[in-house]
């Protein structure tokens, strides 16, 4: 019974123990549920928490870079530093005002050190203890640049703090004031100009109320410049002056007009005054008329003076009116040569003084006359006296005497004028009487000789053309109308008629006739003269004459043209002592606007050319500067007197020419005559149009040209029409800028004559390096003498100087067109 309750309460003990075990699960199981829900709870909220945080990290960063790209941007200074000041940002515009090249120059610095040792103290101990203390300090404090310039600034010191409010670095915007305050003084200065000037300066409004008055002002009316400031004019001035005489005036100038007038006042502190007065308006931003300004200078003093001049003027006047009825001029003038007075007899003569001073006035001349006694009569005081003739063609005795006035000084000049034109002219036509008798004779000498020589040489050549032409029938029966005889013959008669015309002129000169010019072509004077020209050359010397077929016409006087080709001959020949070649050409050339606008005095155009060229021992660059002056010369006396080329010049121009001299010592000389055509086109129009197309391409051309300004042109020339130019300035460089090019090159251009070698030896050269550039030749030498001088071969191109820049490139393209074709 024992066992079997033991094992009774054991059971019950265990089904207790079961239920309160399952109870605190039960229990257990409640509270894990309501922990889970707990914490689910929490996790969202530390989510929410996390996402909040990253949004406002975000949202932070976006702020710092928008507040970045602000201070990069703007146009104010921004900096910041580390505490320790440490720069560690500038944006450009404090790059700028501290005059720093890169933003790694400014942050390896201080602070201190943009601020001058005084203002870095009072950085360090008075501005950043209150920027530390309060958050901010704002001021004027100058910067001293990297390039220690002192910049006049405005800064805005103040703290930046982290997200705890802890401070950690200090920012500052920065305003360059430097303008401002040099307005600032501009206006201080000129205030203390208004302050301390002694004319009266004063603003007023519409209703003539004051807005402003300097001290002056206030002073003549025995009040201080606030008693003025908001009361009317009339109130100072008094009711009926102010209508009677500064209303009508402001009026005026309220209605925009600046206005001047003088006028006596009464002042307090001043009494009488009389006054130059001046209103101006003041005048807003949209034009409107807001009121205007006053100023007044006192000129009593200079008034009285003028006053008393005038009544010593009028007794002075009236003294010299009295002279009048003598017949006898009478003024008064000043050192400064002006014509202060002067009495009826001279007012009838020349008119009432204007102004102007005395040698204007009477003699019509811009500058004081040399012989003028007056300065001779104030320096030696006494009476000088001179002859003078009027702008009117009248004859006067000038006496001239010092003036003194009531305080003994001299200033002027009283001077007494006597008409002595009859006698002058009297004298005049007695003079002219025995110049125009010796004239005449002299006249009726020469008209007698010239007279004389002509009918003398004209009967001699009456004989000579009479004889020739017996003896050219004869010879023709007997030789034929070709033998040689014959054409000398033909020559000679043409040489007596060119001599017979010689007379004619000389007849026409005595009796002091201008030769008229006519329509004329260079190639029939060439043509005419070629046989002469042979008889001038000696016999080493090879002449060419090669014309243009189609060559126009200009309009000159054929012997003054004969004259030119016979003097440029002339010098040719004296250049080749030791015999040469001489080419005369014609050909029609253009000018247009590229080329006149190198050459002074070329007009744009059609003309002719003539050229004449030498082989001669040539001219350096300074006798060719000075070839056409006037008695220069190279020759020596029994050669010329220099004047050949003077006068070639002189006949040129007057035809409306243009000439030009190429020249090289040892290489010879041509000469270049430019004569506008007779069809000439009006000056305005280019015979080359702008709309015509120009050549161009994209090949290699090397150019080896000595003279500077022309491969300078040249150069340019091609490189804007498209092609790769390379340059060189001889022979040698040439040679150099080839080797090193390491391209291909398609075209050679080259001067013909350079000082280290020529053309020629330049293209030969280059063939070894340059096998398929073709070669085109320049020079201001003509294509005739070029071909006979030894460095143009036959076939090779050549361009003759000068040409204009169609030329240029159409030769260009020519050139490098057939070298791509195989011709």
């Amino acid at each position: 019974m024992g066992v079997l309750l033991h094992t009774l309460q054991t059971v019950l003990q265990r089904a207790r123990l079961i239920r309160e075990n399952r109870e605190y699960q039960q229990q257990l199981e409640e509270k894990v549920k309501a922990r889970t829900v707990e914490l689910e709870s929490a996790n969202v909220k530390l989510r929410n928490q996390i996402g909040a945080r990253k949004h406002i990290e975000k949202a932070m960063r976006e702020g710092e870079e928008r507040f970045r790209r602000f201070a990069v941007a703007s146009g104010y200074g921004f900096a910041m530093g580390e505490l320790n000041g440490q720069l560690v940002f500038a944006n450009a515009a404090t790059l700028r005002i501290v005059e720093e090249e890169t933003e790694e120059a400014f942050t390896s610095k201080t602070f201190y050190q943009y601020y001058t040792p005084k203002d870095a103290e009072r950085l360090r101990n008075e501005i950043l203890p209150i920027v530390l203390e309060r958050g901010q300090w704002v001021g004027e404090c100058p910067l001293l640049s990297a390039r220690g310039n002192l910049i006049d600034t405005e800064q805005n010191i103040f703290l930046i703090r982290d997200e705890q409010g802890t401070p950690r670095m200090v920012g500052n915007i920065i305003t360059d004031i430097t303008e401002r305050k040099r307005a600032e003084e501009g206006v201080r200065r000129y205030e203390h100009i208004v302050a301390s000037s002694t004319d009266m300066l004063a603003l007023l409004d519409t209703q003539y109320v004051y807005l402003a008055a300097n001290a002056a002002y206030a002073d003549a009316f025995q009040k201080r410049q606030d008693q003025l400031i908001g009361h009317a004019v009339a109130e100072v001035f008094g009711k009926d002056f102010f209508d009677r005489t500064i209303r009508p005036n402001a009026e005026r100038c309220l209605a925009g007009e600046e206005v001047h007038y003088q006028a006596w006042f009464e002042f307090p502190a001043h009494g009488r005054r009389h006054m130059d007065i001046s209103y101006f308006p003041y005048v807003h931003e949209n034009s409107d008329v807001k009121g205007f300004a006053v100023h007044g200078r006192d000129i009593t003093e200079r008034k009285q003076a003028e006053e008393a001049l005038k009544a010593e003027r009028d007794r002075l006047q009236a003294l010299m009116d009295g002279l009048s009825t003598t017949g006898i001029g009478v003024d008064v003038v000043g050192i400064d040569y002006q014509v202060l007075a002067q009495n009826k007899v001279l007012t009838d003569k020349f008119g009432e003084p204007s102004g102007a001073p005395c040698h204007k006035y009477y003699m019509q001349l811009e500058e004081p006359c040399d012989f003028c006694p007056m300065n001779r009569a104030l320096a030696s005081g006494q009476v000088e006296s001179v002859e003078l003739t009027a702008a009117d063609g009248k004859h006067y005795e000038l006496l001239s005497a010092p003036f003194a006035n009531p305080d003994g000084s001299i200033d002027k000049a009283i001077e007494v004028v006597v008409d002595i034109t009859d006698r002058k002219q009297a004298e005049e036509r007695r003079l002219e009487l025995e110049v125009q008798l010796r004239q005449s004779q002299k006249l009726e000498a020469v008209g007698q000789l010239a007279g004389g020589v002509a009918h003398d040489f004209n009967n001699m050549l009456t004989a000579i053309l009479g004889n020739v032409e017996l003896s050219m029938c004869s010879v023709q029966s007997e030789l034929g109308t070709d033998h040689r005889v014959v054409e000398s013959m033909e020559q000679i008669e043409k040489a007596a008629r060119r001599a017979s015309t010689l007379t004619r002129q000389l007849l026409t000169l005595s009796r002091r006739q201008v030769i008229q010019p006519k329509v004329v072509s260079l190639n029939n004077i060439l043509t005419d003269l070629e046989k002469m020209l042979q008889r001038l050359i000696t016999e080493n010397v090879a002449l060419d004459i090669i014309t243009d077929p189609e060559l126009k016409s200009v309009h000159a006087d054929s012997g003054q043209i004969e004259q030119v080709v016979v003097n440029l001959v002339v010098n040719a020949v004296h250049a080749m002592p030791d015999g040469g070649r001489l080419a005369l050409e014609t050909r029609n050339v253009a000018f247009d606007e590229e080329y006149t606008n190198s050459h002074a005095d070329a007009q744009p155009g059609p003309h002719v050319l003539l050229a004449v060229s030498d082989t001669g021992h040539g001219m350096d660059a300074a006798t060719c500067e000075r070839i056409f002056e006037p008695f220069f010369t190279t020759k020596t006396v029994d050669k010329g007197s220099g004047l050949g080329l003077a006068t070639v010049h002189g006949i040129v121009k007057q035809a409306g020419g243009h000439i030009e001299a190429y020249s090289e010592v040892g290489c010879g000389t041509t000469f270049k005559v430019y004569l506008p055509t007779h069809e000439a086109a009006p000056a305005d129009q280019s015979p080359i149009s702008p709309a015509d197309p120009v050549p161009g391409g994209s090949e290699t051309v090397l150019l080896c040209e000595d003279d500077r300004p022309v491969r300078e042109l040249v150069a340019q020339s091609l490189r804007t029409a498209g092609y790769t130019v390379i340059t060189a300035g001889n022979g040698q460089e040439g040679i150099e800028a080839a080797q090193s090019h390491g391209g291909s090159i398609d075209l050679l251009i080259t001067d013909l004559i350079m000082p280290d070698m020529n053309g020629r030896a330049l293209s030969e050269r280059l063939r070894t390096i340059l096998p398929e550039a073709s070669t085109l030749s320049i020079s201001g030498y003509s294509s005739g003498v070029i071909a006979h001088h030894g460095v143009l071969e036959e076939g090779v191109e050549f361009l003759e100087k000068p040409f204009t820049r169609q030329q240029l490139l159409t030769k260009v393209r020519t050139v490098i067109g057939k070298a791509r074709a195989g011709v």
